[in-house]
This record gives C-alpha cells, structure tokens and sequence, in this order.
C-alpha cells in the first residue's frame, strides 16, 4: 500500500502523525507528508 495526503484537503491537525508516526510527518510548511514508499504492515 502507498501512502498519499490531498495537501489542499490537509487542515494540519497532525492526526495522521498522530495515529501513524511510521508513514506520516509534517513537512515544513506544517502539512502532513508521507516519508516512506511502502505502508508497513
């Protein structure tokens, strides 16, 4: 599986990074990013 964020539907509220530190972080703008290719399991 691959992660995606909309970064024009991204409201910065850090759940993402929140629920899955592993995929996602925030980039410099405060919008979440993934930072892996592939989803662990």
């Amino acid at each position: 599986m691959k992660a995606f964020v909309d970064k024009d539907g991204c409201i910065s509220c850090g759940l993402c990074v929140e629920i899955c530190p592993e995929v996602f972080r925030m980039d410099a703008d405060g919008i979440a990013e993934p930072h892996v290719n592939t989803v662990p399991e």
